[in-house]
């Protein structure tokens, strides 16, 4: 699968954003930096954070691309990015997590289950076509029946 053309919206020293209009897609590229304290998260993550708000979180999906991002099991550190982390995945209809393993693809998914309930439709995966493939597949409609009025 040819990944669509993206526009750059945000390269920092921890994050890369770009989007395709063209394919409904925002791309968040995690860089191998790693987080010095609460406030180098902070101001890593927040620039991420206004562009994909200005992505219009609610009208494309996300590919959060992780596999260069060094795993730190630290407490402390985990809690610095628990907002940041939740933040990214908000609002968007359907998101895809891709990771460089498998052990990655596990903790990613340990995490999303200790957030509270209220984010859409997550996919992880190892593989790059894979990502896409889920990213780009077309909306499943809703089966929920709503009463008719009288």
């Amino acid at each position: 699968m040819v990944a669509p053309a993206f526009e750059l919206l945000l390269d920092n020293e921890g994050y890369r954003v770009e989007k395709s209009d063209a394919a409904g897609l925002v791309r968040v590229t995690r860089t191998s930096v790693l987080f010095e304290s609460e406030a180098h998260c902070n101001r890593l993550c927040e620039p991420v954070q206004k562009a994909l708000d200005k992505a219009g979180r609610a009208r494309v999906t996300l590919i959060l691309d992780l596999r260069s991002a060094v795993g730190k099991n630290d407490p402390a550190y985990e809690s610095w990015f628990a907002y940041h982390r939740r933040r990214m995945l908000e609002e968007f209809p359907r998101a895809v997590l891709l990771m460089k393993t498998v052990i990655g693809k596990m903790h990613s998914e340990r995490m999303l289950r200790s957030e509270p309930p209220g984010l859409n439709d997550i996919r992880i995966t190892t593989d790059e076509n894979e990502a896409f493939a889920l990213a780009l597949r077309p909306s499943i409609p809703s089966l929920t029946v709503r009463p008719k009025p009288f």
